[in-house]
């Protein structure tokens, strides 16, 4: 019989039995109990099974889905740190697909969706990429995903952006590698415009600060209405956006005819507070070239 040193049979198992036999057995229970843990949202016992040293890398026979795919589908956030740790220590390929072909960065971009909660999963799963590069080669190989990376990861941001959410950013900025049906590459500094544009409108500080920390140009002209995020911000009176944008440098100089403008998107946007404070303004006196500036 194999002797191992130090190892006793777990409580339940007979003497008799093997060593080996009843070491297989007991990895396979805390393969079982991680698994259930997670499904649980019990991030005491998931840290208990790891800490008896629970394979990461486990996955249920019948699904196909690991430890990490399920981790990232619950949408815990403290149970995808201890189970994405795990997995990093052991060297576990974060990208690996279930029995759907899904990987965890498919669950994980989708929980928003599934569970209406915010997607912080996707931060740590993200920010993994800086060690883990295969995280940054699965989002090479969709322009989609790396889209719709960027929305939730602007989304979830908090303010002021973490070092995580800031380290996520980075891993997809250097994730971006595309290129046109032409050969020509769609444009990265188009795409942080759009999101940048989007996060003002959405009064989204966080999203703006994670936006300007990857060195998104913020006095990109909108090409529809040649104005900066600065003058958006100031037009539909978003105030912390203001602030942030000024913090990271935002040109403050408007453009022509900018108070007829603004008082065109408040008042098209419904913002009552910015359209009564664009028609008081002093500068607003002439709207003669209003459809020309909107």
């Amino acid at each position: 019989m194999l002797n191992i040193p130090g190892l006793r049979a777990p409580r339940g198992y007979h003497e008799t039995t093997s060593v080996t036999d009843r070491h297989r057995k007991w990895r396979a229970k805390l393969g079982r109990d991680l698994l259930t843990s997670i499904e649980q949202r019990n991030v005491a016992i998931v840290k208990s099974c790891l800490e008896q040293q629970a394979d990461p890398g486990v996955v249920d026979l019948k699904s196909g889905c690991g430890a990490l795919h399920l981790a990232a589908r619950i949408g815990d956030c403290e149970v995808m740190n201890e189970i994405l740790h795990a997995c990093i220590r052991s060297k576990v390929d974060l990208t690996s697909e279930d029995a759907s072909q899904r990987t965890p960065l498919d669950e994980a971009l989708e929980v928003g969706q599934r569970s209406h909660l915010p997607a912080d999963v996707i931060v740590p799963l993200l920010a993994a990429g800086k060690e883990a590069r295969e995280i940054v080669s699965e989002l090479q190989g969709s322009l989609e995903k790396w889209r719709q990376a960027l929305r939730i990861m602007l989304e979830c941001c908090s303010f002021p952006v973490s070092m995580a959410q800031e380290d996520a950013m980075q891993v997809l900025m250097e994730s971006w590698s595309f290129t046109g049906e032409r050969g020509g590459p769609p444009s990265k500094v188009q795409e942080l415009r759009i999101a940048l544009f989007t996060c003002v409108v959405k009064n989204n500080v966080a999203g703006v600060e994670a936006l300007a920390l990857a060195k998104a140009d913020l006095n990109r002209l909108d090409p529809k209405s040649n104005r900066t995020a600065m003058e958006l911000s100031e037009a539909l009176l978003h105030h912390p956006v203001t602030d942030v944008l000024r913090h990271h440098g935002a040109s403050s100089r408007r453009n022509p005819n900018f108070p007829q403008w603004a008082l065109c998107l408040a008042a098209a946007s419904g913002n009552v507070q910015g359209t009564l404070k664009w028609i008081e303004h002093g500068e607003a006196g002439n709207f003669a070239d209003v459809s020309a500036s909107w």
